[in-house]
């Protein structure tokens, strides 16, 4: 007699743009004062609200609470997309999209934690930072819905040996089996050979690669981290010659 087996219907391609409590960075934020991780937790604060990504400050959620009650400001924003950041919402939802599971990939500044060339200097630690986040966020995801969400885990993808680190917790400590990068390493080839490190590193935690590349802006109100490409240092100046020329 057969038997009859049930296909799963796996999204790979969903979104997910977390609430995050950054908590206590300073394990991974080594080196640095607990007045300096601070400022870098409100950094990420604002750089993660969905709010913030359009309106600046002010549409945050820090910028809705110092603004409340004052004349002539305007009424406060949802704080994030229903099934969009929210695990149960998204739970819930989930049947109606068609699918069985989905793997959670990093979205707004998540998705765009390493910054170009031509864009403003981020402050040390503030990718690591947001990864940690992220990272805790999605493995929570999977953990309260195992069924229904597989986590995916980010590394700055800048700095080789932060990289490797975070993508050991992520996998050791937190229990995700992929790792979503960016479509190159800082404008260059994955064949750079200062890359091995975290290839070798992926390889031996056993991790599955989720490669989803991002080549347009975030904008957060006056700051722009967008993703590197290939040649990007070229388009840049290409751009800025073309703003001059306008």
């Amino acid at each position: 007699m057969a038997t009859s087996s049930r296909v799963r219907r796996i999204d790979t391609d969903s979104h997910f743009l977390p609430q995050s409590d950054y908590g206590d960075l300073s394990q991974v934020l080594t080196g640095f004062s607990q007045e300096q991780a601070e400022i870098i937790i409100r950094d990420a604060l604002v750089f993660s609200d969905p709010n913030a990504r359009r309106g600046g400050f002010r549409a945050s959620a820090a910028g809705q609470r110092l603004n409340a009650g004052a004349a002539g400001s305007s009424p406060a924003r949802a704080s994030g997309p229903v099934g969009h950041g929210a695990v149960a919402d998204r739970a819930t939802l989930l049947p109606e999209t068609g699918f069985d599971t989905q793997v959670l990939i990093p979205d707004g500044i998540f998705a765009n934690p390493f910054g170009a060339p031509g864009m403003r200097e981020w402050e040390p630690g503030l990718r690591l930072a947001l990864c940690v986040a992220y990272n805790n966020a999605t493995a929570a995801a999977q953990k309260s819905h195992p069924d229904q969400f597989i986590g995916t885990a980010i590394v700055p993808f800048y700095d080789v040996e932060e990289s490797c680190r975070e993508a050991t917790r992520a996998v050791k400590e937190l229990g995700l089996k992929c790792i979503t990068i960016n479509g190159n390493w800082v404008g260059k080839n994955w064949d750079s050979i200062e890359l091995f490190p975290f290839w070798k590193t992926v390889h031996d935690l056993g991790a599955t690669l989720i490669v989803h590349h991002n080549p347009f802006a975030c904008t957060v109100n006056d700051h722009r981290p967008t993703t590197y490409i290939i040649r990007s240092e070229e388009h840049t100046s290409e751009l800025q010659s073309l703003a001059y020329l306008v």
